[in-house]
């Protein structure tokens, strides 16, 4: 398999960019890129497979030409005993880099949590993470997101033995030996119903989405409760107070989060089946906003259709936010089930939205986040069978209109 990166570029002095593509080898999907001192990493699985997905870095001095790493057999994806023919653990969808060592987590979701060790981003160590035990029985269950703060590594993810399992935070020094923080106020619950019921059990809902830090602050976004929820962190991830939730929420759920240099917060999700896109914004985080100017991120008017396939009702998704080339970009999807069409959505104070037309250059392959990379923001993603890429110039946001590509 061959995977791509697309390169903005301009046609004409008048015309919007435009794509062209080059090579990033041998991938499936690109979940996380990272900067380093020599240029950037990227990490996410190679092609399906009969026996799965095996964990895939990918490494770049320039952001545009990538080099898939020698993978060593502690990144190649294999069971809980070790066996490598059979029924694999996903590869990293996580990189991030602290205390003098780069550390890769996400897709293990299963008896145990497993992350990934490496010195200089090129020789990986699979580890299984040592728990420090507290008072309650279980066991950490899943490690979603990881962010990198000073010298130690802030985590976020589930704890539990058997349902239901807690949604919980974690820090480490080295990336080996985790401790959970229970000094977190209040502590995430599961999501009721807007009947106060609780009918889709609390496994299904976790505070951990996304993770986004300032200079001085942590911010976690989730769901718990009536919905939407924020914790903040002012002591790197050791104590968490919620920001947002209870009276302001609206019984959906946060998936990402982004801050930009100047302290704006927003974070985005949907509702808990789908649809329902919902914006939040914090000048300062303390206090929030529901955006209630939602015209950007408005389906289309009547039926639609994409490669041949027509649905009366579709549905926009916010899947994630970052900021990106001095402005806030959430990734998304519009359409139905069946038909998704990606969608990218800009904006540089969070509140107003332009909606972007990726093009067909995209076609029908997802991007999962996005990235400053040099000159260019670098959106990244793929099909699961062809990890993919997308650079615009970063003046070119100035140059053409929100309706271009």
């Amino acid at each position: 398999f061959v995977s791509a990166l697309l390169v903005g570029q301009r046609t004409d002095d008048e015309g919007p960019s435009v794509w062209t593509s080059i090579e990033f080898p041998e991938g499936g999907v690109v979940f996380d890129v990272i900067e380093t001192p020599t240029g950037y990493l990227a990490v996410g699985w190679g092609p399906h497979t009969d026996r799965g997905s095996d964990g895939v870095v990918w490494a770049s001095q320039d952001c545009l030409h990538w080099e898939r790493l020698p993978t060593p057999v502690e990144l190649a994806g294999r069971d809980r005993r070790g066996r490598a023919d059979a029924l694999p653990d996903p590869g990293p969808t996580e990189i991030e880099f602290a205390g003098g060592s780069y550390l890769a987590a996400g897709g293990d979701i299963g008896p145990e949590v497993v992350l990934w060790l490496s010195p200089g981003g090129r020789d990986w160590e699979r580890i299984v993470p040592e728990v420090v035990p507290t008072d309650r029985p279980g066991r950490l269950f899943e490690m979603n997101d990881l962010i990198a703060v000073d010298d130690h590594f802030v985590g976020i993810g589930g704890w539990g033995g058997s349902e239901p399992m807690t949604p919980s935070f974690w820090i480490s020094n080295d990336g080996q030996s985790w401790r959970e923080v229970t000094e977190v106020e209040p502590p995430p619950t599961g999501l009721a119903s807007r009947g106060g019921e609780n009918p889709w059990g609390w496994a299904m809902f976790d505070i951990g989405s996304a993770l986004a830090a300032s200079e001085s602050e942590l911010f976690a976004a989730g769901t718990s409760g009536r919905g939407e929820a924020v914790w903040r962190s002012t002591d790197g991830g050791s104590s968490w107070t919620r920001v947002l939730g209870d009276d302001q929420a609206t019984f959906r759920i946060l998936g990402d989060i982004a801050i930009s240099p100047d302290g704006v917060i927003v974070a985005v999700g949907n509702g808990p089946f789908g649809g329902e896109p919902v914006v939040w914004w914090s000048p300062d985080g303390t206090t929030w906003s529901l955006l209630s100017d939602m015209e950007s991120f408005a389906v289309p008017k009547g039926p639609a259709e994409y490669a041949g396939v027509t649905w009366l009702a579709p549905e926009v998704s916010l899947d994630s936010i970052a900021w990106a080339g001095g402005r806030f970009i959430v990734l998304g999807t519009e359409g139905g089930p069946s038909a998704a069409v990606p969608v990218v959505w800009t904006s540089t104070d969070g509140r107003t939205w332009s909606r972007e037309l990726p093009g067909p250059a995209f076609g029908e392959r997802l991007a999962s986040g996005a990235s400053t990379c040099g000159d260019y923001v670098l959106l990244y993603g793929g099909d699961f069978d062809t990890a993919v890429g997308w650079t615009r110039p970063i003046d070119s946001f100035a140059a053409v209109g929100p309706e271009s590509g």
